[in-house]
């Protein structure tokens, strides 16, 4: 069943950080959509696939080696 993850972030991300972002978290399994124009990070995902706990994690993992701490 399809569900969305909002993680807000401090500020915009960059093009560059944005790119990699999805390339990442695009490339799981279950992970649908990814929306990263605003201050906040949507995530369209299939919780049949991957739980919103694990995607959580792994977003918030990668987020922060690009130097955007969850707020």
């Amino acid at each position: 069943m399809p569900e969305k993850l909002e993680i807000k972030v401090p500020r915009e991300m960059c093009t560059s950080c944005s790119l990699a972002l999805e390339r990442f978290l695009g490339k799981m399994e279950g992970v649908g959509s990814i929306d990263t124009e605003t201050d906040k990070i949507i995530i369209n995902y299939d919780n049949g696939k991957i739980s919103r706990q694990e995607l959580l994690n792994i977003s918030k993992m990668a987020l922060e080696k690009l130097g955007y701490p969850l707020i």
